[in-house]
């Protein structure tokens, strides 16, 4: 069931952030790891979600039963080094449950918010500025 799009977007705000970053070699291995991480998991693989992050290259997922999930491959950056194991410390209770993870991708279970958690977090972020 691996599936990924034939046409492989990255979106504009990663592609910008990884070239100033100096990650042009991780970019051009990109669409190889999201087709290793497609491959290992056995999941289908839709467009990344946009604008999309600067770290990351995520994109919604659904396995062979139709379960979906959001599968996330990053460069190796501090920040990332234990996203997994923190996700996994939460155990799916105030964050998304992690399901699986590589040295370069984690599979985590559809977490993506709405309006009503938008709404939260840029007031959480306005607060913060006061």
């Amino acid at each position: 069931m691996a599936h990924v799009a034939k046409r492989f977007i990255i979106p504009e705000d990663l592609a910008r952030a990884a070239t100033k970053e100096g990650r042009e070699e991780w970019l051009a291995e990109l669409p190889a790891l999201v087709a290793w991480a497609t491959a290992s998991w056995q999941i289908e693989v839709a467009d990344p979600f946009h604008p999309g992050g600067e770290t990351a290259w995520v994109a919604p997922a659904r396995d062979h039963t139709g379960k979906g999930s959001v599968l996330k491959v990053c460069w190796p950056h501090p920040e990332a080094a234990h996203e997994a194991e923190g996700l996994r410390s939460w155990g799916g209770a105030g964050a998304v449950a992690c399901t699986g993870r590589t040295g370069f991708a984690l599979l985590a279970e559809d977490g993506r918010p709405g309006p009503d958690a938008r709404s939260f977090l840029k007031a959480s972020q306005e607060e913060r500025r006061r």
